[in-house]
């Protein structure tokens, strides 16, 4: 009889594992069904002390944890663990089988930890793993999954802890682990991918780019490494997808948001509909179409995500793992096509959703802050759009506790002060309720001394943290954190990006300069505010300077009113040194109210967008030039406000002679426009002379009409 069970139960393991496996291939609910089934009754029929005791225990464990992953029952999660360290302790030390067991006993833990947030399962789960490695064949077919299961654990252990100890372990275990095998190892793309998401974690900690570009290359790797039809590609996939979007965050290349968009495709592509991974890439493939409407304008991409986010959403069991997630990412994406549809029930789904979450979210759950803030967002939209101060107090009071909620260490600080202060500087504009003086001073202290998620974010926070201290009268602190973030615009736009990417990049910060340089004259200090308005321009005259189009796109609509346009402008560029600061302020209007009127034209809606100067110039901006790495511009000799500079020349960095470098081919010269009547000036280049910049370039942001802004 002892026999027969044996071999029962050694059948009863064979037919789960088979079970398994066909779920882990295909989704089928059924074959888990059946996996959960046999080992339970290989289980029944095993008694403890038995030789093939570990082995049912252990198969038992494993299928309880596909079905936790996939179902969210909270005592099989348990019942896993129990059995799994059951198993473990059967063995004897020398069993062969040991890395195995071990490895179990960590996953069943890891799957605890995220279930129930106790430390003692995340230290148990990173104990088994480094036991299953150390026990394990250097260069075997197994080490590598098993130091990835390690790798993972210490990330998740820093996210728990602080300890950015755990992510240099986990990139040293990973990138050990890819060195030790050969290049045709099964688990080498397993290594491969948890080397891929230590370096991605350690960016967003960090910030170190060579972190983030090492990620890209590492996850590429990964994925050419994987066979066509290994059902664990379509992760990969998602996962590059998800590193190539991080870095268009951070960078703000177009070619890797298409890159993300692409994979992400794939792997919906690639996956069943009823795999239970699918809602997962649904979820982020929303995001990633989001983000490229935001950066396109393209209305066929934002309908694609609203649909795909719904699709997750409607997959999802309320009490599954990732539900609040794949909410939140469909609220985002709803607030988009709110501010392109300006439907009001576009916005009152996103707020629904987002009370939802709020909800359902534990007080110490390490994304609260972010969702607090996100449905802060969408009540200030309410509140914009209704008027009603209720909407207004709730979008405070979500900020604030967003704030108070994430330490000054958290990767989301930044950004969180940032959408508070929109939305103090909201309430201020409707009420005059002033913030704190101390209160503020101390958020521009640790301004000058935090480093931030990126550039972007950097500029972001003090662009409007100054805004707000410039609009309630505390003019020096606003200067101060103005300051940090015009001195960090270069970042944004490097010049490695290209010219439409770079525009697009800046275009989100409109009204830095021209803040920056009010609140220095608002405290006298307008030597100050020269050097803010040349270090501002500069970036914004390098970043013009390969444009090509020329007020072409608006020649070819209306050829009068493109004259016009460009004899405005012209007047703007003049440096006249008798034109002070009023009348450089009528010229402004004037300009502005002709590219107001070209926006208007059918097709012409991103004329001079995303880049208008009008967005880094203020009335009384000096007119001090700035040399160029691509041009050579000599210094005038006194600036509007009477203040002195160096009549010296000064050259690029790069060029050898201290001649003028030659003309561009094909550029003839141009004759200045008049002073007379608009529509008098005549196209073409002119050569540099004593005027703020040459007229040889296009203005800054000129482009061809047609399509619409975005925001970043």
């Amino acid at each position: 009889m002892a026999l027969w069970n044996r071999a029962r139960a050694s059948w009863r393991v064979q037919e789960s594992v088979a079970a398994a496996t066909a779920f882990q291939q295909t989704g089928d609910l059924g074959a888990l069904r059946r996996a959960v089934d046999s080992a339970r009754r290989a289980v029944d029929i095993t008694a403890v002390g038995k030789p093939h005791r570990p082995l049912v225990a252990v198969t038992l464990a494993f299928v309880l944890r596909l079905r936790a992953e996939r179902l969210g029952n909270d005592d099989d999660v348990r019942v896993a663990v129990d059995f799994a360290e059951e198993a473990l302790a059967a063995l004897e030390p020398d069993d062969p089988d040991l890395p195995t067991y071990y490895n179990e006993v960590g996953c069943a833990h890891w799957q605890a930890f995220e279930r129930f947030e106790g430390a003692g399962h995340l230290r148990r789960s990173i104990e088994a793993f480094e036991a299953a490695v150390a026990a394990s064949e250097p260069g075997g077919e197994q080490v590598g999954g098993r130091s990835a299961n390690l790798a993972n654990a210490h990330r998740m252990a820093y996210d728990r802890f602080g300890d950015l100890g755990h992510l240099d372990r986990a990139v040293e275990i990973g990138a050990r682990a890819v060195a030790a095998m050969p290049g045709g190892a099964a688990s080498l793309p397993i290594a491969l991918t948890a080397l891929c998401a230590a370096r991605q974690q350690r960016f967003d900690a960090t910030g170190r780019l060579d972190d983030l570009d090492e990620a890209v290359v590492v996850g590429e790797q990964a994925v050419a490494a994987t066979v066509g039809d290994d059902p664990t590609l379509v992760g990969r996939l998602s996962n590059l997808a998800l590193v190539f979007l991080k870095r268009y965050s951070h960078l703000g290349a177009a070619a890797d948001l298409d890159h993300a968009v692409d994979l992400l495709g794939r792997a919906v592509e690639r996956t069943p509909p009823d795999h239970p991974d699918r809602v997962g890439y649904l979820s982020n493939l929303g995001i990633v179409l989001r983000r490229r409407a935001q950066r396109t304008g393209l209305a066929a991409d934002l309908r694609a995500a609203v649909d795909v986010g719904e699709r997750a959403v409607a997959a999802t069991p309320a009490r599954h793992p990732n539900s609040l997630l794949w909410r939140t990412n469909l609220l985002n994406t709803r607030m988009e096509l709110y501010r392109r549809s300006q439907d009001a029930g576009d916005l009152d789904e996103a707020i629904a959703l987002g009370e939802q979450v709020l909800a359902a979210t534990p007080g110490d759950h390490r994304q609260l802050p972010r969702w607090l803030s996100n449905l802060g967002v969408a009540y200030l939209k309410k509140y914009e759009r209704t008027s009603d101060a209720a909407h207004l107090e709730r979008a405070v009071l979500l900020g604030e506790r967003a704030v108070v909620a994430s330490s000054p260490d958290h990767p989301d600080h930044m950004v969180l002060i940032a959408e508070l202060c929109r939305t103090y500087r909201a309430r201020f504009d409707a009420t005059g309720h002033r913030v704190g003086s101390a209160e503020l001073r101390h958020v521009v202290d640790w301004i000058d001394g935090a480093t931030p998620r990126s550039a972007y974010h950097g500029v972001q926070v003090g662009h409007l943290v100054g805004a707000l201290a410039n609009a309630i009268g505390e003019h020096v602190d606003a200067a101060r954190a103005l300051d940090a973030a015009v001195r960090a615009l270069p970042s944004v736009a490097p010049s490695e990006l290209t010219q439409d990417d770079r525009e697009f990049a800046l275009a989100g910060h409109a009204g830095l300069v021209s803040e920056a340089v009010a609140a220095h004259l608002s405290v006298g200090d307008a030597v100050r505010a020269v050097e803010v308005a040349e270090l501002g321009r500069g970036v914004l005259f390098s970043a013009a300077l390969d444009l090509r189009t020329d007020l072409e796109g608006l020649a070819d609509v209306d050829p009068a009113l493109a004259g016009r346009v460009r004899w405005a402008r012209d007047r703007v560029a003049r440096s006249d040194e008798d034109a002070g600061p009023a009348e450089l302020a009528r010229r402004w209007r004037d300009y502005e109210a002709l590219v107001a009127a070209v926006r208007e034209l059918p097709g012409c809606s991103r004329f001079l967008l995303p880049l208008p100067l009008t967005v880094w110039w203020c009335s009384s901006t000096p007119p001090t030039p700035v040399a160029t790495r691509f041009s050579w511009v000599p210094r005038v000799t006194r600036c509007p406000f009477g203040c002195r500079t160096s009549a010296t020349a000064t050259r690029s960095p790069g060029w050898s002679s201290s001649a003028r470098p030659p003309r561009r081919p094909g550029r003839g010269p141009r004759a200045r426009g008049p002073g007379g009547p608009p529509g008098t000036c005549s196209p073409g280049c002119g050569t540099p002379s004593r005027d703020r910049w040459s007229t040889r370039c296009p203005p800054i942001g000129s482009r061809a009409c047609g399509g619409s802004p975005s925001d970043r």
